[in-house]
């Protein structure tokens, strides 16, 4: 399975919870691509699943997402990769497939260090003046001669 995470979420820990959920479905994972991006209204999560394809959509909420609900999702949108349609599938029977686990956190965003563009350009421009000189001094042998 290839999952483009476009999220804060632990790409593992999304994984582990899609792979979990493929296993106990039958599905063979290894064909599959899955895509998670944030949802655009916070508080809000569904999916995408293209009907007898092998590809799924998952927008997630910001800050914290409940993992049964997410695991319910991934089958609901399984069902879809699989053919049907939701007419054809049990949605209640499907929503409360799995329950109570807890919820998954987005991973705290590190501070990137600051850097000092002066001292960066100072740099790039001594480095700049010694490949000049370099050439210059080649030019100049290959003129004597």
């Amino acid at each position: 399975m290839k999952l483009n995470n476009k999220t804060r979420y632990d790409g593992g820990e999304l994984r582990k919870i899609i792979l979990s959920v493929m296993l106990d479905d039958g599905v063979r994972p290894a064909y599959y691509r899955v895509y998670v991006e944030y949802a655009r209204a916070n508080g809000r999560f569904y999916g995408k699943g293209t009907i007898g394809g092998t590809k799924m959509w998952l927008y997630l909420d910001r800050e914290k997402h409940n993992i049964a609900k997410l695991k319910n999702t991934i089958l609901h949108e399984l069902e879809h990769n699989k053919g049907l349609k939701h007419h054809d599938m049990d949605c209640d029977a499907l929503r409360s497939h799995y329950a109570g686990e807890g919820f998954i956190y987005e991973k705290a965003v590190k501070e990137k260090q600051k850097i000092d563009l002066v001292f960066q350009r100072r740099i790039h421009a001594e480095k700049m003046v010694a490949d000049y000189t370099t050439k210059l001094k080649r030019v100049g042998n290959l003129l004597k001669k």
